[in-house]
């Protein structure tokens, strides 16, 4: 499957599996993220593919959260590291969340990369 993700410069071809929620499947196209318009369509696109079962495991303030801009990736990444040290391995909704924690995670050092890219030139 191919996610294409519309930039003001370009658009970007980026490959994932369908239906993915792995961190290891999302950290390659986040990665590639060219701009900011690509890096929030790419957790858009992940958000997206959360199976609304996997969604009701996660506590309400993660589950919940919208990514209205490219600050709301930094907040979720927030909101999900802090409830997933909330919880332990072997507690119900642990794999989940910290796939999610993992990947906005991911998506939030991106941003600050294209940031101090943006502010370079």
């Amino acid at each position: 499957m191919i996610l294409k993700v519309k930039s003001h410069m370009d658009t970007a071809h980026i490959h994932r599996p369908p239906a993915s929620i792995r961190h290891e499947d999302w950290q390659g196209p986040i990665q590639l993220a060219m701009d900011l318009d690509q890096l929030v369509g790419i957790v858009r696109a992940y958000l997206a593919a959360w199976p609304p079962e996997k969604l009701r495991a996660l506590p309400t303030e993660v589950a919940g959260a919208a990514l209205s801009n490219s600050e709301a990736i930094v907040a979720g990444a927030v909101l999900a590291s802090q409830a997933e040290l909330k919880l332990k391995g072997d507690e119900p909704g642990y794999g989940a969340l910290r796939e999610m924690a993992l990947t906005l995670g991911a998506a939030a050092s991106r941003l600050r990369h294209l940031h101090a890219l943006r502010s370079a030139y």
